[in-house]
């Protein structure tokens, strides 16, 4: 599992711009690209006084329509470099699948790194960074890998437990975590509402807008938790709804 930190305020315009035309955009449209880019400054507004503006020279603006169209266009080759293994890019996070036996262990050990070289080579070539202490691997089965995973100089800790685009689960698949989780933020915000609101009509509808889609997210998948974690979650409207 890697993260990409502060993925969209990192990418250069330049080297953008260079990418764009190995791609076969050419003028005008790389032009107009490299002039919505271009020209744009910041500054601090502390108190009364303004800073000195400074200029912006990478980042493709949340927000903005072509924002993740040139993020997507920026970082779309790193599936083809790590040739070793199944991957999947959805936004800044990116995830590596190497399938491997006992009897394999050690090979897929090289293959891994040697991926994660070709992945590091790439992020100082485009001057893009991972995070390291949101990158990390976890082994499902009962084969664990022998060596040390290294990228980027450090050496990738192994989770028992992981939180994947929202959903948190076990190196078995469990999704006890995730129902822990949910459901101890849920009940924060439904002890909040209690306290500091009367009228049931809008206790509900803060609920609905508040408590709801935490408890909600993913739910296609709570068929798949045991009945104690799935309770802990339904407790929490039990409680609510008293």
């Amino acid at each position: 599992y890697f993260d990409l930190s502060k993925a969209f305020d990192k990418v250069p315009h330049r080297r953008l711009l260079v990418k764009l035309e190995a791609l076969g955009i050419r003028p005008p449209l790389l032009d107009f690209i490299g002039s919505y880019l271009s020209n744009r400054s910041q500054k601090v507004l502390v108190g009364n006084s303004y800073s000195t503006p400074q200029p912006i020279t990478s980042g493709v603006f949340q927000g903005t329509v072509l924002g993740p169209l040139l993020f997507i266009l920026y970082i779309n080759e790193i599936s083809t470099l790590l040739t070793n293994s199944q991957n999947f890019v959805y936004a800044d996070d990116l995830k590596c699948i190497y399938s491997f036996s006992k009897d394999t262990a050690n090979s897929c050990v090289d293959k891994i790194n040697t991926d994660l070289l070709m992945l590091s080579r790439w992020s100082c070539t485009w001057q893009m960074e991972f995070s390291s202490s949101k990158s990390s691997f976890m082994c499902f089965g009962p084969a664990k890998l022998p060596g040390p995973i290294v990228f980027q100089n450090s050496t990738l800790l192994e989770r028992s437990t992981i939180k994947d685009l929202g959903l948190s689960y076990t190196n078995k698949l469990a999704l006890s975590p995730h129902a822990d989780r949910i459901s101890a933020k849920a009940a924060q915000i439904c002890g909040f509402i209690s306290h500091n609101f009367f009228l049931p009509e809008i206790k509900l509808d803060l609920y609905r807008m508040f408590v709801l889609p935490i408890l909600e997210y993913c739910c296609p998948l709570f068929g798949l938790m045991n009945a104690s974690d799935r309770s802990k979650i339904e407790n929490v409207q039990r409680v609510f709804t008293r």
